[in-house]
């Protein structure tokens, strides 16, 4: 599978909805623009849909994260 295949893929596109909410897009795309970068280390990864599904949720989830900064915690005030 190709990283620009997550956009397209419904677990993927699920958990940035649950954890992302009204910015599931901009969750989608922060991961997968990380997941562009990892380049050569993405060869490693055995099942590429789990991994960005932990990631997203981690990002949603870790208040210290980029995403959460933007985001979520912005509303929540």
């Amino acid at each position: 599978m190709l990283i620009e295949d997550l956009y397209i893929n419904p677990k993927f596109n699920q958990i940035c909805k649950h954890f992302g909410k009204e910015n599931s897009e901009d969750l989608k795309n922060d991961v997968v623009l990380v997941l562009l970068d990892m380049k050569s280390d993405i060869s490693k990864i055995n099942n590429i849909v789990e991994y960005a599904c932990c990631m997203a949720r981690n990002y949603a989830i870790n208040k210290r994260s980029k995403f959460s900064k933007q985001y979520l915690i912005k509303n929540d005030e």
